[in-house]
């Protein structure tokens, strides 16, 4: 099959449809890992050796890095299944919840944490929810960039908020710059 200039064209700009939409990058960034192939760039990679108690601040691509990893886990099926299942109680007691994007969902916090409290010190972040809080703060200094303002919804998007939450979240998060 011989391919023309014109239907390349076509085609990326097709694929620029799904640049933003969270399934398509999480399964991009999957492939991506399978191949052994990184979005971060040699010269962007830190060379020093992670220190697990560091109170360095995050820079930018770590936390990019970290929010792809929280998306990553977020997204797995079991995962999934059991953010489902806290809707559908929440929703079963009080429509509330629902009608307010599930910014607020009883148990979130907890699943989240579980694989919170593993990845930050990954990051240099302690496994702990003051680790947590440093998290969200040092995402919010990098609320400019678009890539971190994707990666922050989507992975509030994974753990059940509507798009609206979502930006709400986000808005508070710029609140602790």
């Amino acid at each position: 099959m011989e391919a023309s200039l014109l239907e390349l064209k076509e085609l990326s700009n097709l694929w620029k449809d799904f640049e933003t939409d969270a399934e398509v990058y999480v399964n991009q960034m999957a492939i991506e890992e399978s191949l052994g192939l990184s979005q971060v760039a040699p010269a962007e990679v830190e060379e020093r050796p992670l220190d697990r108690g560091s109170s360095t601040p995050l820079s930018k691509q770590s936390v990019k890095r970290l929010l792809k990893s929280l998306l990553r886990s977020f997204s797995e099926p079991d995962f999934q299944e059991a953010i489902e299942k806290l809707k559908q109680t929440a929703d079963a007691s009080s429509h509330l919840c629902r009608d307010q994007g599930y910014y607020q969902l009883p148990g979130r916090a907890a699943m989240a944490f579980a694989v919170q409290e593993q990845l930050l010190p990954c990051f240099g972040l302690p496994g702990s929810r003051q680790g947590v809080q440093q998290m969200i703060a040092r995402c919010a200094c990098f609320l400019e960039d678009e890539e971190v303002v994707q990666l922050m919804d989507s992975v509030n998007m994974k753990l059940g908020m509507s798009p609206s939450a979502a930006v709400r979240f986000r808005t508070l998060a710029m609140e602790l710059k």
